[in-house]
C-alpha cells in the first residue's frame, strides 16, 4: 500500500496544486465580473469562499 502510494505521491501533489491554482484563478475571475452588480461579492474573500464551497 505504502510503494503505490509512494509511486503516486508527485501526481497526487501535481493535481492538488493544479485544482489549487484553478480555484484561486476562477473566484479572481468571479470577483472580476461579479463585484459591480452583485453585492455577495463584495470582496475577493467572498469569491474565494464561494470557489471553495463550489469546488
Amino acid at each position: 500500500m505504502k510503494l503505490g502510494f509512494n509511486l503516486c505521491l508527485q501526481e497526487l501533489v501535481t493535481a492538488w496544486y493544479i485544482g489549487f491554482l484553478v480555484l484561486i484563478f476562477s473566484s479572481f475571475l468571479v470577483y472580476l465580473v461579479e463585484n459591480k452588480g452583485n453585492k455577495e461579492f463584495a470582496t475577493y474573500a467572498d469569491a474565494l469562499w464561494w470557489g471553495t464551497v463550489s469546488f
